[in-house]
């Protein structure tokens, strides 16, 4: 099977006119508007891969490896952790596999605009960088390969990527708020891990 990676951006106001949210298939889309609405104006980003097909073992552990990643991260999330906290715990899960962890593209803070500081970095010192507060609204979004981290940009389009060496590249991403009693997801996708 292939892998297909799927990244979805909410932005408030929606035009109703171009989007039936009602049609959506995720049943978490009234409460993925209510904390985005609270929490950053109404912005949501989120990406997720799915399988097409059967998975080979390679690609299955590549998934399954990406996804336990991103939620290690997120785990490290809480008030007086530091961004280092978030990126060492992807880094070194992913590493332990093998994998390389694509250091060219990074999570990041959510406000007003979609793409803010501060860069969350799927890789990193342990203790190291900004300190985490209530009320941060983050993404992380681990971008795992088999082979090498390096990764090639189509410089005609900017987004475009592939892995350097050709090797299979996965990405999951959540974007969650910071309080109290840690890290809430505000893009689930169904039934999720509580911190």
């Amino acid at each position: 099977g292939d892998l297909l990676k799927v990244d979805m951006v909410l932005s408030e106001p929606l035009d109703k006119s171009a989007v039936d949210v009602s049609a959506l298939d995720f049943d978490n889309v009234s409460e993925m508007k209510k904390w985005t609405e609270s929490y950053s104006g109404g912005l949501a980003d989120s990406c997720w891969a799915y399988a097409v097909g059967t998975p080979s073992d390679e690609v299955k552990q590549l998934m399954d490896v990406t996804k336990e990643a991103m939620y290690r991260g997120i785990e490290q999330a809480v008030i007086g952790n530091r961004i280092g906290d978030i990126g060492a715990a992807v880094q070194e899960y992913a590493e332990s596999f093998g994998y390389g962890v694509v250091r060219d593209l990074v999570g990041h803070g959510v406000g007003p605009t979609m793409h803010e500081e501060p860069m969350v970095p799927n890789y990193g010192t342990a203790g190291r960088g900004l300190r985490l507060k209530e009320g941060m609204v983050l993404t992380v979004e681990p971008m795992i390969n088999t082979g090498t981290w390096e990764i090639d940009t189509d410089m005609k389009t900017g987004w475009a990527h592939k892995t350097l060496d050709g090797g299979l590249s996965c990405q999951y991403e959540h974007q969650f708020v910071i309080t109290k009693d840690g890290p809430v997801i505000l893009t689930s996708q169904g039934e999720e891990r509580t911190y």
